[in-house]
């Protein structure tokens, strides 16, 4: 392989992830404020308005994790190659 390719296409994997992750940092966000802003209006309902965030936030964390650690390997793979030019 060519090594320029190979580097652009680690280059990409960064680029793509980065960007992606743009979307789900927004939403979460939104979630969280709007969870705090909950709390503040009715505090007695704390513990069950922070365990559906918690919740939610797990649930949409793991494919989000599963993606990047799996392009972490790739990304190894793709690192241990250079090394040998």
């Amino acid at each position: 392989m060519n090594p320029l390719i190979a580097a652009a296409s680690v280059v990409a994997a960064g680029l793509a992830v980065g960007l992606a992750s743009i979307g789900p940092g927004v939403g979460q966000g939104t979630a969280a404020g709007q969870a705090v802003e909950r709390i503040a209006r009715q505090p007695e309902a704390e513990g069950k308005i922070l365990l559906i965030y918690l919740s939610s936030f797990f649930f949409e964390s793991n494919p989000f994790l599963f993606i990047v650690f799996n392009r972490s390997n790739r990304i190894i793979g793709v690192i241990e190659l250079l090394r040998q030019f």
